[in-house]
C-alpha cells in the first residue's frame, strides 16, 4: 500500500509527499491515489513544512487514519 509506505531515500524533501520544483524554487506537494492509479497534485508551497501539512491533511483524508502522515 503506498500510503503506508514511509518517505524514500533520496528525494529532494525531508518530508513525506514533498518535492522541490526545481524551475519555481517552491515545494510542491503531492498524493498518490490508488484508485485513481497517479498522483494528484495538492499545490505549491514557499515552505518545505507547509506542503508537508498539506500532504497530511490529504492523506488523513484519503486514508483515514492508517496514513503515514509527517506531523503527528
Amino acid at each position: 500500500m503506498m500510503q503506508r509506505q514511509k518517505k524514500r531515500a533520496g528525494t529532494t524533501s525531508k518530508y513525506k509527499g514533498v518535492q522541490l520544483h526545481q524551475k519555481s524554487g517552491q515545494w510542491r506537494a503531492v498524493i498518490w491515489r490508488k484508485e485513481l492509479r497517479r498522483s494528484v497534485h495538492l499545490g505549491y508551497f514557499e515552505e518545505e513544512a507547509e506542503a508537508a501539512r498539506a500532504y497530511d491533511v490529504a492523506a488523513l483524508d484519503y486514508y483515514g487514519d492508517e496514513a503515514w502522515v509527517n506531523f503527528a
